[in-house]
């Protein structure tokens, strides 16, 4: 049985460690960069289309503009993580049917195998 880490995938599991199998793949520095970028992209656009981030005294028509820009701003980076994770997907031949995710500290694949609350 592998050692059980902490994860830091793409997903948020808070106070829940992982058990993982690591796969032996690596990606680029470029990789790890392009996916890292988007992460960012997705976390400042939920952050933006929450209610808190809309300042007092903004007329309703720019509510609707910023918030429009925000929901179209987290399309575009979700879409980009989904080509990103394709693309890996095909050129490392990763499994279909598991639940891989990328180590942001090494850059390694790995498969979640279970998850339990500290």
């Amino acid at each position: 049985m592998e050692e059980e880490k902490s994860c830091s995938c793409h997903q948020d599991h808070g106070n829940d460690l992982v058990d993982r199998k690591d796969l032996g793949i690596k990606i680029t520095q470029e990789e790890l960069n392009s996916i890292t970028l988007v992460n960012t992209k997705i976390s400042c656009a939920r952050q933006a289309a929450t209610p808190a981030s809309i300042p007092d005294g903004v007329s309703e028509q720019n509510v609707k503009l910023f918030v429009k820009g925000a929901l179209e701003a987290l399309a575009e980076a979700q879409f980009l993580a989904q080509v990103w994770w394709s693309t890996m997907q095909v050129k490392y031949q990763l499994p279909t049917d598991k639940h891989i995710h990328v180590d942001f500290l090494t850059g390694e694949f790995y498969e979640v195998l279970a998850k339990t609350t500290e």
